[in-house]
């Protein structure tokens, strides 16, 4: 807000996404644009709970549906490079026992954000669960992204650009270590026909700038047979950086 109110003192034009639009570079934003435009993405939440008790009750819903495994947790915003990613493993479908879970045995990713540090941060900011996603048997993994830039026009949705893709350098702590490009061909073109019409949709919803999307890429088992791409994040450049 503060940035746009200097735009408009200076009488200069906000170059990124308007205020109003970051509620879809948050986590639970980024989950409904990509239900939205039915982009394959993790089981998961896609509203923001700021208890234990409300993560517990969709976590219990969830795990019904999908079974016995590991869940992610995820800060709405506001933390990037693993920061706001815990893990919880449910085995469990008691609404209590899962509670208990949440505030005894939920991991920070990060070694540097202690658990109750952690469970402060999603009373203050929200937070989201969805699958945690590994390789299939002996299958490879990796995590894809694409920049696109949404110009601006008067009177109509932005102009969609596609700058690139890439495939990130993901750290064991969920941290971004470096990239290369492009993406591999093996899923390029998939790649891009997601984050195209992911693009699009933002460009309805009333975001402009510079706009990157985060997937997860799986081969099939032994690394055979075809990939499969899960979108995962919305980030929204507010800089420009």
């Amino acid at each position: 807000d503060r940035m746009a109110k200097l735009a408009a003192v200076l009488e200069l034009d906000l170059l990124e996404t308007p205020p109003k639009t970051l509620r879809w570079g948050t986590k639970a934003g980024s989950r409904q644009i990509f239900r939205q435009t039915g982009i394959r993405h993790p089981t998961g939440s896609y509203a923001p709970e700021r208890t234990t008790e409300r993560l517990a009750e969709v976590i219990l819903l969830l795990a019904r549906r999908r079974g016995p495994g590991q869940w992610l947790v995820k800060l709405n915003d506001g933390f990037g490079s693993g920061h706001g990613h815990a893990v919880v493993d449910v085995a469990t479908s008691h609404l209590n026992d899962i509670d208990l879970l949440l505030r005894s045995n939920l991991r920070p990713v990060c070694p540097d954000i202690s658990r109750d540090s952690f469970l402060a941060q999603i009373s203050m900011r929200g937070a989201v669960v969805e699958e945690f996603l590994k390789p299939v048997l002996n299958g490879e993994m990796s995590n894809p992204s694409a920049v696109g830039y949404l110009a601006k026009r008067a009177g109509s949705d932005a102009d969609v650009q596609i700058l690139g893709t890439h495939d990130q350098l993901i750290g064991r702590y969920h941290d971004f270590i470096g990239c290369s490009f492009p993406a591999r061909s093996s899923y390029r073109e998939e790649l891009l026909w997601n984050t195209q019409r992911i693009l699009e949709q933002l460009a309805r919803v009333g975001v402009s700038g510079h706009v990157g999307i985060d997937f997860v890429a799986r081969s099939g088992p032994n690394g055979l047979g075809p990939w499969t791409l899960d979108a995962t994040e919305i980030n929204l450049r507010q800089t420009g950086s």
